[in-house]
């Protein structure tokens, strides 16, 4: 999952991803730092985000630029 290519627009992820990855911002993370990303996701359980990060790099740093969203149920559609 990720964002059409070429889109200025927010990639959007699993509801789950983006709870991990709003509780790693809001622990005072640097979101750039990759690795450190995946560290701390991985300290607080968040394993679905650590799994989509890795998988995904380049629709993560897009995201850190576009920002990140859920699909909603008509897009899951």
């Amino acid at each position: 999952m990720g964002a059409e290519e070429g889109s200025g627009g927010p990639v959007v992820v699993p509801a789950g991803v983006l709870e991990g990855l709003e509780a790693v911002k809001q622990s005072g993370a640097h979101m750039v730092e990759r690795a450190h990303v995946l560290v701390l996701a991985k300290r607080m359980g968040y394993r679905q985000t650590v799994r989509w990060v890795e998988e995904h790099p380049e629709d993560y740093a897009r995201g850190i630029f576009y920002g990140f969203e859920t699909a909603s149920e008509e897009e899951e559609r």
